[in-house]
């Protein structure tokens, strides 16, 4: 497939985030890649970073594996572990009331 981009915005402590990207590869369904960065309130974005998300069947369920690369500092690097560490914890309490 070939790229796609993407911008999203929501909600995040007390203001709206967005984050623009391009999908480089959606390969139904096992696997995304796409790359991110966040746009700063003065309008720039941050550096991109490479997002991978596979899944695979896993007893009754779908296992998934998910890193992400490419960070320009070690700090970006944390605070992009703890959001996604928040978020795949709302996923996991979300999906078992699908």
């Amino acid at each position: 497939m070939p790229a796609r981009a993407d911008e999203s915005t929501f909600p995040a402590r007390h203001e709206f985030q967005t984050e623009v990207g391009t999908y480089r590869e959606i390969r139904e369904p096992e696997r995304l890649v796409f790359i991110r960065a966040w746009v700063r309130a003065t309008g720039t974005s941050t550096p991109t970073t490479l997002v991978t998300v596979t899944f695979a069947g896993h007893d009754a369920g779908t296992k998934v594996a998910f890193t992400q690369s490419d960070f320009h500092s070690a700090e970006f690097s944390r605070s992009h572990a703890e959001g996604w560490s928040q978020a795949l914890d709302q996923l996991t309490q979300y999906v078992p009331r699908l």
